[in-house]
């Protein structure tokens, strides 16, 4: 799976989420373990954890560090969607998940962050690794890389700008990559003409 496919699955779960759909998420007070572990789980079909249990999200995060089973992130390392992050503070700790866009989901009884259903806690923003924070990569969760365009069979370099989940292609460079001439007609119609070269 990658990074990018989790972004979009668990954008899925969370609009569920705010629509009542729980997915079998607890959504008790100090259940964060159980919640980020259900999440990931219900995103990627696969647990953070090898035998899926713990007793706190401090216990996971040590299981996760002798097991190998996760990669610690160092610090200045950008976060991906996937990541998990943990807070080593306290008698049981906290746990997270990076759902990308600078957001994280929770079950956090704190009042931090966007709420996400009547029953439900936190979406909590921030982009980087927070003091006492340890985030782990789970090592099946793969960057995406950059998309690709593929123009009658051939893969062509045509810069893409993702917005709004949307990709948008440059009209110019497109019409270049299929052969054709561009005339601007913008400032009398408001649209690109393209014809084929001759």
């Amino acid at each position: 799976m990658t990074d990018a496919e989790f972004a979009a699955r668990a954008r899925e779960l969370i609009a569920d989420i705010r629509n009542g759909d729980l997915h079998g998420l607890s959504t008790a007070p100090g259940m964060c373990q159980q919640f980020a572990g259900r999440f990931f789980t219900l995103v990627t079909g696969q647990h953070y954890l090898l035998d899926g249990q713990a007793g706190s999200a401090w216990a996971a995060y040590r299981e996760m560090k002798q097991t190998g089973r996760g990669t610690e992130l160092s610090k200045g390392d950008k976060l991906q969607p996937g990541d998990v992050l943990f807070w080593a503070g306290g008698d049981y700790g906290h746990v997270a998940i990076y759902v990308g866009g600078g957001r994280v989901i929770e079950n956090t009884t704190s009042g931090r962050g966007e709420k996400v259903g009547p029953k439900m806690d936190n979406i909590r923003s921030g982009l980087d690794i927070r003091p006492g924070y340890h985030a782990m990569r789970l090592p099946f969760i793969k960057p995406a890389g950059p998309t690709r365009v593929i123009v009658q069979g051939k893969p062509v370099g045509i810069p893409l700008e993702l917005r709004d989940n949307t990709h948008w292609v440059p009209m110019a460079a497109f019409a270049d990559a299929l052969g054709w001439k561009v005339t601007d007609h913008r400032k009398d119609t408001g649209k690109l003409e393209c014809y084929p070269k001759e």
